[in-house]
């Protein structure tokens, strides 16, 4: 499944959120949505910002099955992960290692069954 999230419902709505990258991909009707939040607002899959605050990673994942686990991971390195055994799970991250430079994020979640979802990554430039 390739799911996009749009603003608005309409023809323009869909083609401006694949533009911004607004999307993740899914192996079954897995519902994700992550984000992060910073001094600066909160930024959606896809997105890039600039930011000197340490970012807070939003996750929620809605499974067809019982999630196994989901990760977070930053430039290519798993750095933080959930084991929730539930359908649902729902939590927060802060970096606080952010270092300075372009830092990308993105979450992966596996289900007990071995059906995936997983985001688009958020980039944060630190000056």
């Amino acid at each position: 499944y390739a799911c996009i999230l749009v603003e608005q419902f309409t023809r323009q709505g869909l083609v401006d959120a694949m533009r911004k990258r607004h999307t993740y991909a899914a192996t079954d009707s897995i519902v994700m949505d992550f984000r992060v939040r910073a001094a600066e607002g909160t930024f959606l899959m896809g997105d890039i910002f600039d930011s000197k605050s340490q970012p807070k990673l939003e996750v929620s994942v809605l499974g067809t099955a019982p999630i196994k686990q989901i990760d977070v991971i930053k430039n290519n390195q798993y750095i933080y992960k959930v084991n929730p055994a539930q359908r649902t799970a729902h939590f927060e991250y802060v970096d606080s290692a952010i270092a300075a430079g372009e830092n990308y994020y993105y979450v992966r979640a596996e289900q007990t069954d071995g059906q995936l979802a997983w985001s688009s990554p958020i980039w944060v430039r630190v000056p």
